[in-house]
């Protein structure tokens, strides 16, 4: 019966183990899935958010090629006007930009043929020479008609614009020399007017508190303007040209987490700690699971070992008192003699089943069994378990030597003490040899006794001696034909902690083991 349960209860723990298996992998693809599916849904934003970094990048770029083209082309009308009325020197101001300096266009020329003529601003030898050895070949050779305007770089962020027109019958060229790194005031009322983001993430001041925006000339990487924002730690950054400003490039950068934070579905919303975590406990369940598996299945054989050692520890003396009952009942005995040893035999017998049923009742009973403290002979008790084991130990020619300190008298369960001593010495002649010594000492001080018993046997190793105080456990392997049910030494522990005490093994000075138990004691009710 207990086989067949036990066999049905470790399929039941063998079917946990599989579920939990199976939820450790399904919880494990999950958290595959969400890895594959974050790292997914990051390119998708990170592409997203380039996207806006390259919107921003365009918008600013197409903001500064209307401004610089309406710009441009009314300066060279003024350029035009200085050539038809103005002189060398005079300062022009530029309408519509009150805060622009002086020096933002500082010269408007034009030019026949070779000849450049300065009609307002002064115009240095090197300047005019640039213009007659760049401005001058590139307005014959490379112009493209109808442009308005062509834009010439030169060094330190200035430029040359000019249009070639027709003029009194000939092509004539009107410009003006710029410098892009003095119109501050046309950047900053473009950054304040020209919305960077789309209208579903721009809020007012996203210019300011988002993005950092360097307008720069390509070549040579001259920086002409830049409003840097906070510096963040993740950054997208896109770039445009502006063509009609003179190829001027403009970097847009982004703070990538704010931004991310302010385009709807860019923020991810699963989350791998939690599977993580869900992961690790169904890992720790399944573990778990294995180790009370496994436990289980220890449990269940040694149950059906106790089972098979019980019945046999039985079924030999059953056997026993049987035959000599009924020898004695049929009169088959007529020597007086061997009458009494057939009784002998009886009551050799009857005593071992009552020591088995003991065993069985006190390891199934609960741990907080009442104790019944008597005030009892040590030595007498002791002397009259000795006896009771004296047929074995006659059987073996086992010699048992007594030592005894202290008073006499201790105040313990008599049944409880009597249990211990008796499973000790049944251990003792079980794993001891034959004719060995087996020797029983008992210390008696207040509020505690010591009781141990030394066997000459093999002794017990060190890595088994927490295993043999569990119940059903049997050392097979070293002693296989000593037989037993495994729970002598388990009620000998339990026993001594319904008394506040405590066992142990160790080695005998003479080699075998040594069992020793200590009991607390206490005085008689006053």
């Amino acid at each position: 019966m207990v086989g067949r349960f036990g066999l049905r209860g470790a399929n039941a723990d063998r079917v946990a183990v599989v579920v939990l298996g199976v939820a450790f992998v399904v919880v494990g693809v999950l958290l595959a899935q969400t890895v594959l599916a974050m790292r997914s849904h990051e390119q998708v934003t990170r592409t997203a958010l380039e996207d806006f970094a390259g919107f921003a990048a365009d918008r600013m770029a197409d903001a500064l090629d209307a401004t610089f083209s309406a710009l441009f082309l009314d300066r060279i009308a003024v350029a035009r006007a200085a050539h038809d009325g103005w002189g060398e020197g005079v300062s022009v101001p530029v309408r519509g930009y009150p805060r622009l300096s002086a020096d933002a266009f500082p010269v408007y020329f034009s030019v026949r043929g070779d000849r450049v003529t300065p009609n307002s601003g002064v115009l240095d030898d090197s300047t005019r020479a640039w213009i007659a050895e760049v401005v001058v070949p590139h307005a014959r050779d490379v112009y493209p008609r109808p442009a308005p305007y062509a834009v010439l770089r030169g060094p330190r962020g200035a430029v040359i614009v000019y249009r070639k027109e027709p003029y009194d019958g000939e092509d004539r060229i009107f410009g003006l020399y710029a410098r892009l790194d003095r119109l501050d005031p046309i950047y900053d009322r473009l950054l304040q007017e020209v919305s960077i983001l789309p209208r579903s993430v721009a809020v007012d001041g996203d210019a300011r508190q988002l993005a950092s925006i360097r307008l720069y000339l390509p070549q040579g990487n001259q920086t002409l303007f830049e409003r840097a924002a906070p510096q963040p730690s993740e950054v997208v950054t896109a770039t445009s040209f502006a063509g009609k400003a003179g190829r001027m490039a403009v970097q847009v950068s982004f703070d990538a987490d704010a931004l991310r934070a302010r385009v709807p579905g860019a923020q991810a919303t699963l989350r791998p700690p939690l599977l993580l975590a869900l992961a690790a406990l169904t890992f720790a369940l399944l573990g778990v699971a294995v180790a009370l598996t496994r436990r289980a299945a220890h449990l269940y054989e040694l149950r059906e070992a106790f089972v098979a050692n019980v019945s046999h520890d039985l079924r030999t003396p059953l056997a026993q008192i049987r035959m000599f009952s009924e020898t004695l009942r049929l009169d088959r005995l007529p020597d007086p003699a061997e009458r009494d040893r057939a009784l002998e035999v009886i009551q050799t017998q009857a005593a071992h089943l009552g020591d088995i049923v003991d065993n069985v009742l006190l390891a199934a009973s609960r741990g907080d069994a009442e104790v019944v403290r008597n005030e009892i002979g040590v030595d007498a008790l002791l002397n009259e378990t000795i006896e009771s084991l004296s047929p074995a130990i006659r059987s073996r020619g086992v010699t048992v030597l007594r030592r005894h300190a202290g008073p006499t008298v201790a105040f313990v369960d008599p049944a409880a003490l009597r249990r211990i001593a008796t499973n000790l010495l049944d251990n003792a002649l079980k794993f001891g040899p034959r004719g060995q010594t087996v020797t029983v000492s008992v210390r008696n001080e207040p509020e505690r006794l010591d009781l141990s018993v030394a066997d000459e046997g093999p002794g017990v190793p060190r890595r088994e001696r927490a295993r043999v105080w569990q119940r059903f456990e049997r050392l097979h392997e070293r002693h296989p034909a000593a037989g037993g049910t495994g729970l002598g030494l388990a009620v000998v522990r339990e026993l001594a902690r319904r008394h506040g005490g405590d066992v142990e093994i160790e080695d005998a000075p003479g080699g075998g083991a040594r069992v020793r138990v200590t009991l607390a004691t206490a005085g008689p009710p006053a």
